[in-house]
């Protein structure tokens, strides 16, 4: 699948979600990584643990080959911190990479709740975005473990 990397640094609006910061630090350039095989969900690369702490809670949601949390009459992105999920065609499973004893398995139309920050418009220069995703109604950088 072809894998678009989006070069613009913009991380604006709120989604009307609260925000604050923790550890952002300056991004990773790194090159990233390249998908071996479908993905249909948005990934960055952290460059280390922390992110906003707002919280999206809502119902997971896979349209067109993407994956999506439909919350507040919006249909969000949620891009992942790299390594911190997977997908296995049916069920979305998130780890903390520094402890994988702990996980959670969500499949499409069950709730999921992520703590991280919104934005609209595109994600910044350390994040992937598979072409047939939506960023229509704004993103949701998820928090790194």
């Amino acid at each position: 699948m072809r894998q678009s990397i989006l070069l613009s640094a913009a991380l604006v609006g709120t989604l009307g979600l609260t925000s604050g910061c923790a550890g952002m630090g300056v991004p990773r350039l790194d090159p990233l990584p390249t998908p071996t095989g479908p993905v249909p969900f948005a990934y960055w690369l952290p460059s280390e643990p922390g992110g906003d702490s707002a919280q999206l809670e809502g119902t997971l949601v896979e349209e067109d080959g993407c994956l999506y949390v439909d919350a507040d009459s919006a249909r969000y992105l949620p891009v992942f911190p790299a390594g911190a999920v997977a997908w296995d065609g049916s069920t979305l499973t998130t780890t903390n990479p520094r402890d994988p004893a702990t996980r959670d398995d969500v499949v499409p139309g069950e709730e999921i709740s992520l703590g991280g920050g919104g934005g609209e418009g595109t994600p910044g220069p350390t994040t992937v975005v598979p072409d047939a995703c939506d960023l229509a109604d704004g993103y949701f950088v998820v928090a790194a473990p």
